[in-house]
């Protein structure tokens, strides 16, 4: 068997900057029946002031393998397998891990998996157990979003526009990791912890595009439920910490950087509040690139390896939430 050690990251962030401000004022010019909002209400809430929306041909298989083409770039290993992990895709059929690699012209195995803002952690998962067996040796990780394209813009009444909010703290961007086996067994995923609440599984939603809804445009649109939302922080408790520093013999000063999913500056700050992690070693991008489903904690980490805050031997402790809803743990040593 091997360790799983985490080579190189990169992420991508489409050009177009969009303001809080700017999404309001295309919500009041959409022709929606609901514009009485609040000036400053979206920033005011999520404390994001700006995200990225990609253009019309910035599809996630562009932002993906633009990552991906930046890790290749800058190493010799040969690419064994190839995973396309993202809440986003191209199109239904086939998987979009083929449309990846036609653009950067590898030749391996690829599979695609979808598991909404888990998706890119639960393949990092799935990656190591592959590393393990010692069949493959590189396998390079990416993800594609483009939530943007989910945005309900014309809103018709107060209700409309509460369930669609969560959708103008969206951002788009791409994101990849290169994995590799390697000879220090100390190096890798130290303590995973993966959980589902399923009773909340339609707390965050798209419903259309696919079996249920094939053809209602109407049901294409992000939407969620806040109370659900709220009641899924209260049943989960407090995210077993204590359990990984037991597996791991770490201390909660060993770690170096905490990267978290980030939906909103309120559930930063609720897990910050309950896990007793101390907030200036908490990786925050909310603010400038908002929520990025799958990609905001390798587009976190991707930027603090980038500026040195974090470095070969360093601990760190990714933690996510997404719809469905599930959360979890990976305790990793680089």
């Amino acid at each position: 068997m091997h360790s799983c050690t985490i080579v190189d990251t990169a992420s991508v962030l489409p050009n177009n900057i969009v303001t809080s401000r700017e999404t309001e004022d295309r919500i009041r010019l959409s022709g929606g029946n609901f514009r009485s909002f609040p000036n400053g209400i979206v920033e005011r809430v999520s404390w994001v002031r700006t995200r990225r929306y990609a253009s019309e041909t910035e599809h996630p298989s562009v932002l993906a393998a633009a990552a991906c083409q930046k890790i290749l770039d800058r190493t010799p290993r040969r690419v064994d397998y190839l995973i396309f992990s993202s809440a986003s895709q191209d199109i239904l059929e086939p998987a979009t891990g083929n449309i990846v690699q036609s653009k950067l012209g590898i030749d391996c195995p690829i599979v695609d998996i979808k598991d909404a803002c888990n998706s890119f952690l639960k393949w990092i998962q799935m990656a190591n157990a592959l590393l393990w067996t010692g069949e493959y040796e590189n396998i390079l990780v990416c993800s594609g979003e483009t939530p943007s394209r989910s945005i309900r813009w014309r809103v018709d009444s107060k209700e409309e526009f509460a369930s669609s909010f969560s959708g103008y703290t969206l951002g788009d961007a791409g994101a990849a990791m290169l994995l590799s086996s390697g000879e220090r067994v100390w190096t890798g995923i130290r303590y995973q912890y993966f959980q589902n609440r399923w009773i909340f599984w339609d707390a965050t939603t798209v419903l259309g595009g696919w079996s249920v809804y094939p053809r209602d445009l109407d049901k294409t649109y992000f939407s969620s439920d806040t109370g659900k939302l709220k009641q899924f922080f209260e049943v989960s408790g407090k995210i077993p910490f204590e359990a990984g520093f037991e597996k791991t013999g770490w201390k909660m000063e060993d770690v170096k950087r905490f990267f978290i999913h980030q939906v909103s500056m309120d559930i930063c700050q609720k897990f910050i509040d309950i896990s007793d992690v101390p907030k200036e070693r908490v990786s925050i991008i909310l603010d400038k690139y908002g929520n990025t489903a799958s990609t905001s904690i390798p587009i976190a980490f991707s930027e603090a390896f980038e500026n040195g805050e974090i470095r070969s031997g360093d601990k760190v402790v990714f933690v996510w939430f997404a719809a469905g809803l599930s959360y979890g743990l990976l305790f990793i040593q680089l």
